[in-house]
Formats: structure tokens, sequence, C-alpha cells
């Protein structure tokens, strides 16, 4: 009889399948990381170029994208940069800046990264200052061998300044000394003394903390060592040598012999502890610093990226430092100055990451820093602070802090010369000529001094260098009124070469309401809306900017752009209402200029930015007043101290002279903005309607679906 099959028990069956489901999972997921890891190593293993194109960013906003101009820059990379970052990574708009770090790191085989939390990561953190020090360890060897053989020679003054107040205080108890030097006996004792226990020690406990390491602060304790010594030297030293060999030489003969020998014996004490402080101070003196390394570690800390090349000569070794609180803006484009914001106003940030680490990275494969020359003739000079509010004292500092070298050619034609200042070799340069506000005479405007300076410029155009021209009509001391050029400026020689030409006749108007039937024109303009046909232009977009007296700016027809081989991009541009080009006011106090509507035009151009075949850029504006200080600084209408309150100027002016220098990337608005707007603060009633639906309406729905349920199921 042949043998039934054994059936299989639903125990036995639920283990086959189950041990079939889990060997069969088992075997997905190792497929699924196999892949992965392969896939990972070999994308690990393509070109920047190649990685690109199997990698897709499907956010909005290019959250994991980089802008074309940073791309091109970094496939022109032929050195190592590092990028650290020393911020904490958990915050939210860190996060954002350490995505961003990583694909620069991604993209570039040239770029590494590093994330640091250093209130967290201490080791690495004291890693990364140990390896700032090496960096620079070669340059610092005078200077750090100059304090130490300062320390060692101030500890020797310590032990000389004790050595000398036991026989101070001898002569001050020896009646036989004479008064005067007894008094002088123990002012020196009581200095030495003071001296002994407060700077000398203070500077010697300075000593060991400030070169602590991992990043000493050569500079620091080199000031102290240098102060203490310098003192000793000059104004203990050497005053109370004089003063006691001018009582040696004093001495009659009733003064004993043994006496003179004390003083004489406490003259070469001193002579010898100098002599002992001479070289040592002068090495403090002349041991040459080390600006890099100082200026790294004072911005070396907390929420700070730094950027270094990491070239083997350390003299070709450079960094630089960009601060995560300038990587956001705040954007307030669309509130004019003068309004009032409400409690609901949306505001938010545009994220300028991007453009501050590209910027960066451009500057660091400048052999040297670009320089900026503001060049003026006329009676101020645009820096000096007595001529508050027609200086340069904002702009001069944004550009000393966008990694500029800043000059000044100013010449006085009541003084005559004014240096032109030198531009070293491979070193690009921009010249910045600003017309005076002030009301000069025609004569002394257009004079040798003035034609000589446009000529010049003209040569360091032809060199390769940029200009930048801020023009405008002229005003008189009196307050909205304005006078005419006179002709034959050269600067309109210039102009012509490069297709453009300034109604220096007009000034452009808009009208302004002050009663429900009555206007007046303004010659201020609130720039809200910038042509995005640049990348200077692009990268002021959510920021507004002022332009006061500004006069039409003409710009080459197609025509001539083709004839000439010019590149025209306009940078300010004005479309209002009710707009005219009005002939400049008198000056006699006549009625203001009215509307004229033959004047008027859709569009006038206040700034551009030209490109001439052979490489040459120039920039010109309309108004020659948009720069200063007294436009730029606004005091707040209820806080203290000041703001700039039009933010987008100075951004123009430092932009432009990127744009000039040939550092494009440096204004490079990209995907990264990402100036997204997002879910405002909720007003009171939206929150009680929100609060009320949360409390009455979701029980009244379950109770809704509950009822819905019992009736389908009673039907």
């Amino acid at each position: 009889m042949a043998d039934t099959p054994q059936q299989e028990t639903a125990l036995q069956r639920r283990i086959k399948y189950g041990l079939n489901v889990t060997l069969a999972s088992l075997i997905a997921l190792a497929l699924v990381v196999g892949v992965n890891v392969m896939l990972e190593r070999g994308v690990q293993r393509m070109s920047a170029k190649s990685r690109k194109m199997v990698r897709w960013d499907l956010t909005g906003t290019g959250t994991y994208s980089l802008s074309d101009q940073t791309e091109n820059l970094l496939d022109r990379l032929d050195e190592p940069i590092h990028i650290v970052s020393l911020m904490d990574p958990e915050q939210d708009e860190r996060k954002r800046t350490i995505d961003l770090i990583r694909e620069y790191d991604e993209y570039s085989d040239q770029i590494t990264s590093q994330i640091i939390d250093p209130a967290k990561d201490l080791e690495q953190r004291d890693e990364f200052y140990e390896s700032i020090h090496e960096r620079f360890e070669g340059r610092l060897k005078p200077v750090r061998d100059a304090v130490e053989a300062g320390h060692k020679a101030l500890e020797q003054a310590r032990a000389d300044l004790r050595g000398q107040q036991r026989p101070l205080l001898d002569m001050v108890q020896n009646r036989q000394v004479p008064q005067k030097t007894r008094q002088l006996a123990a002012n020196l004792h009581n200095t030495l003394k003071q001296r002994d226990e407060t700077q000398i020690e203070a500077a010697l406990s300075d000593h060991t903390d400030l070169l602590k390491p991992p990043l000493p602060k050569y500079e620091a304790d080199r000031t102290s060592l240098r102060g203490v010594m310098s003192y000793l030297d000059e104004a203990v030293y050497a005053r109370y040598i004089e003063g006691f060999q001018r009582e040696l030489d004093a001495a009659g003969p009733e003064v004993d012999v043994t006496i003179k020998g004390l003083m004489h014996d406490q003259i070469t004490r001193m002579k010898d502890a100098r002599k002992r402080l001479a070289k040592p101070l002068e090495d403090l003196l002349n041991a040459p610093s080390d600006a890099d390394y100082e200026q790294l570690i004072a911005g070396v800390g907390y929420d700070v990226i730094v950027i270094m090349n990491q070239k083997d000569d350390a003299e070709e070794r450079r960094h630089r430092l960009v601060g995560a609180s300038s990587l956001l803006r705040r954007n307030e484009s669309e509130r004019a100055p003068d309004d009032e914001a409400s409690a609901d106003e949306e505001k938010h940030n545009i994220y300028l990451g991007e453009e501050r680490l590209t910027g960066a990275i451009a500057s660091l494969l400048q052999k040297h820093d670009p320089k900026v020359v503001l060049t003026n003739i006329g009676m101020y000079n645009p820096l000096s602070p007595r001529n508050q509010p027609a200086t340069y004292f904002v702009i001069g500092n944004m550009i000393a802090r966008s990694r500029f070298e800043l000059d000044v050619w100013h010449v006085d034609p009541r003084r005559r010369g004014g240096q032109m200042p030198q531009i070293k070799e491979e070193q690009k340069a921009v010249w910045v000529y600003l017309e005076s506000p002030e009301p000069e005479p025609p004569g002394v405007l257009f004079g040798p001094d003035h034609k000589a300076m446009v000529d010049a410029i003209r040569q360091r155009l032809d060199a390769g260098d940029g200009a930048m021209l801020v023009l405008g009509p002229r005003r008189r001391e009196t307050a909205n009124n304005f006078t005419t050029r006179v002709q034959d400026d050269p600067v309109d020689d210039l102009l012509e070469e490069f297709g453009v030409r300034i109604r220096r006749d007009r000034v452009v108007m808009t009208e302004r309401a002050v009663e429900r039937d009555r206007t007046l024109p303004k010659t201020w303009h609130v720039i809200k809306k910038w042509p995005t046909d640049s990348r200077i232009g692009v990268a002021l977009q959510g920021v507004q900017g002022l332009f006061f007296g500004a006069s039409p700016l003409s710009l080459p027809s197609e025509e001539t752009m083709k004839k000439k081989g010019l590149t025209v991009h306009k940078l300010v541009t004005l479309s209002e209402p009710r707009m005219w080009a009005a002939t400049l006011p008198n000056a006699d106090g006549s009625d203001p200029p009215k509307y004229n509507e033959d004047l008027a035009e859709d569009e006038f151009v206040f700034a551009a930015a030209i490109e001439n075949k052979q490489g040459q850029r120039l920039i010109v504006t309309s108004s020659a007043v948009w720069a200063v200080d007294g436009v730029l600084v606004q005091y707040e209408r209820r806080g203290r101290g000041a703001q700039l309150t039009f933010p987008a100027n100075p951004e123009l002016f430092v932009n432009s002279t990127y744009w000039l220098a040939g550092l494009d990337e440096m204004i490079a608005a990209s995907a990264r903005r990402q100036d997204e707007r997002r879910v405002g603060a909720l007003s009171e009633p939206a929150v009680k309607t929100i609060n009320g639906l949360m409390l009455a309406g979701l029980p009244l729905i379950v109770v809704a679906i509950g009822l819905t349920v019992w009736f389908m199921r009673r039907g």
C-alpha cells in the first residue's frame, strides 16, 4: 500500500513562508545596499562634470545646485582650496550653509571641506587651530624669536630692578648724601618697585597666556613686552641716569668721595641694565609682523567660514574669512523708507551664501588684492572728515572689507600736485572719478590738473584697468538749485569713446503730491526695480536705493554698439508716472519747474556699464552724490544711531568695482539665493479661527463620521 504524503501543519507552513519572505527581504536589501555602494563609489571616481550629469536637483530653489558662474570658477581652479565651517551645524540657517559647502566639495576635486562645531568638537577645533599655526610657522619665526628674547630680557630686567632697590634705599637713608640726591634715589626706588609689582609682572603673566597653543598671539605679546621695556629704557633708566649724572656733576668738594662713588655705581648699574635691554628691544621693534596670521586668528572663532589655499610656498598662502551673519540680507524692498511697517507685514531674508563663498574663492586666486583709487579734483579730499556729509567713509570701509586696497588721488588746484598712486605688477586697479559736489570756479575745475587726471585714467583703461565716472549736474550752495556745467569737459571726450552722453543741462524729476490739488517736483527717486541683464543688477534684487539730482543718461544706439563693438548693460533705471527731464532750475528763486509732457519719457537711465571689444570696462553714473555718506547713512526714526536706509547704493558701488576689476564671480547671483517667501506671522483673528476649529471642528467631524457609518450599516 503506497505511502500517503504527510500533510503540512499550519505551523510548518508559517515557518516555511516566513523563512522565504525573510530570505527574499534580506536578498533584496543586500542588492539595494550593494548597488548603492557601487554607484556611490563609481560617482566618487567620476570627474566633476560627469558627477553633475548623474545628479539632479529637483528643489524649486536650487538648494543642491551651484550657479554657472560658480561652476565656471571651480572648473578653472588649479590649486587646492580648503573650506572650514566653524558653526553650529544644527541651527537651521547654518545647515543650508553647510549643505552649500558640501556642494562645493562635491563638485570640484580641488575643494576639500571640514565641518567643525567649535562648541562641541573641541579636539577637531584645536587640531585645525594647530594647522593654522603650522601654516604660518616659517613666517612667524622672526617675531616668535623676538618675543622669546624679549621675555628673557624682561625677566633679567626684573632681577636688575630688585638688585637696585637695596642700594637705592641705603642711599636714601644715608644722611651724608645730599638732599636732592636722596630725593632722586627715593623717587627711583619707588618707581622701580611699582614697575616690578605691576607692569613687569603683568607683562610676564600676559606672555604666558598669549603664547598658549594652539594659536599664540605673538603681536599682542610683542606689544605688551615692547611697551614695558620701552618705558623702562626711556622713562626710567634714561631719565634717572641723566638725573644722577647731573647731581654727580654738581657735587662739590664738600661731598665725600664715598658718596660720589655710590652715585657713580648707581649710574653704572642703570647703564648696564639699559644695555641688556637694547638688543631685545630693537628686535621687538623691528621684527616683521605677519598681518595675515594676526587677521586670521582674530577672526577665527564661532560662526565663521575659513577659506584657505593650500600652496606649498608659504609666501603664496592666502585665506579669506566669511562671517555667517554676512550670508543673510533682509529684504524690505516692498516698503518705502517713509512708510510705517504694519504689524503683519511679511519680511524675509535673501540668502547670499553662494555669492559670498564664490567671491571669497575668486579673490584667493588674485596674486595681489585689487586696488580702488578714489580720484578727485577740487577743494575737498573725498575721505576727509571735515567735509561731512559729502565724504565716502561708508564706501571706503566697505571697499576695505571687500579685500580691496584703498587709495586716494586728490589734487587741490590751490596747492597743485597730487601724486598718482602706484600700481603693482599684475595688480588690477579701478579708478573712480568723483565729481566734486562743491561749486568750483569753472576755470579751476577744468584746468590742466583736471585734463591730466582724465588722460591718466584713459591710459589706465588702455593698460587693462577699469574706471567708474560718478558725474552729474553741479549743485550750488543753495539747496535744490542747480547750475549748468561749462563746456569742453575732458570727461565728455572719454564718454564719447564709449558712445555715452549725459544731458547735463537737465535733471530728471517726478511729481510729489503736497496737497489735494497741488504737486511739487522732486529730484530724489527711490529705486526698487533693477535691470536684470547684468550680474550687478541681479545681485541688487530685493533691496532699494536712492538717486538724487540725476541727469538723463543717453546710451549708444544698436548701430553704434555694433560698429564700435560695445556691450552695454543698464544698471539703474527709473520708470514712474509723470516723469520728465526738466531744464536745470535757475538760482534766481523763480517758480519750480512744472511737468512738461514734451520732455517726458517712459524710462530714464541713471547708470550703465559698458565694455568695448578691447575688453575695457567703464561704468558711468549721472548723479554725483548717490554714494556719499549724507545719502547712505540716515538716523533711525525711533531708534538710536544710524542705519543704511538705502543699502542698494553701497552694494551697487562695491559690486561695480568687482565687475571693473574682472571679479565677476564675486557678484554672481545664483540659484542659492533661496529668497522664497515664507509663511508670515498669523494675525490674531486667524489664530482665534484656527483654535476654534481645533476645539470644536474636529470633535464635530468625528461625530459626523460616526453617524454616517451608523446610518450606512442600518440601511
